[in-house]
């Protein structure tokens, strides 16, 4: 039996890595699903991937720079198509208009109570850190600046102790993602992805696998 070839550099000795065989078998599945394998792998599911830490296992930022790179290319086939002759399909427009209304209604909580917090021994997402980027969108969604799709994907938040839940945080960040790449703009080559509010009628983890850090 051959020994399976490394796909990436090992850890130093004095650091843990990502679980080999779990990082194996994401990549195995990307490429399937490059390859014609249905159903598709989406962007997200690769952002939400988690590995154990462990002794000898693959280095961290190697594979984290290897996933950033096929989300990126899951984002550019997953951004919205136009409709005929150019124009944007209606029922795109009213699902942006739908996810941005849900979004929206749950950004009206006040700040420090938006989203669930850790136990009381638990460690979580700085919650300050966590509402200044949900500011952000809020007032994106009503028009003001637009928040750029890479200051969403790649924020990062130290921990304190009774923090925002991390996966609760995680999931509401992954739907204001999805909320911009469902804007027409984010298919246009070389545009920058921002949030905005859409003009419709009406109103960014590599995570480690739970339990690992």
């Amino acid at each position: 039996m051959s020994r399976r070839r490394d796909r990436f550099p090992r850890a130093g000795s004095l650091h843990r890595g990502y679980r080999r065989r779990q990082v194996d078998d994401v990549l195995a599945r990307v490429e399937a699903s490059d390859q014609g394998a249905f159903p598709p792998v989406r962007a997200a599911e690769i952002r939400r991937a988690g590995f154990d830490l462990v002794r000898r296992g693959y280095d961290t930022a190697a594979v984290d720079l290897a996933l950033d790179q096929l989300e990126e290319a899951a984002m550019g086939r997953e951004t919205v198509h136009p409709g005929r002759h150019g124009r944007t399909d209606p029922s795109a427009e009213a699902a942006s208009g739908a996810a941005a209304d849900r979004l929206r209604d749950d950004l009206t909580a006040p700040c420090r109570a938006r989203l669930p917090r850790t136990r009381r021994l638990r460690r979580g997402y700085h919650i300050e850190a966590v509402d200044d980027v949900l500011d952000r969108v809020a007032t994106a969604l009503d028009g003001g600046p637009g928040l750029a799709l890479d200051d969403v994907r790649f924020a990062r938040f130290r921990s304190q102790r009774r923090g925002y839940d991390q996966a609760a945080a995680d999931d509401f960040l992954d739907r204001v993602i999805d909320l911009i790449l469902m804007l027409p703009t984010a298919g246009a080559p070389g545009a920058a992805r921002q949030a905005a509010a859409p003009e419709v009628d009406g109103p960014a983890h590599k995570q480690p696998a739970p339990g690992s850090h």
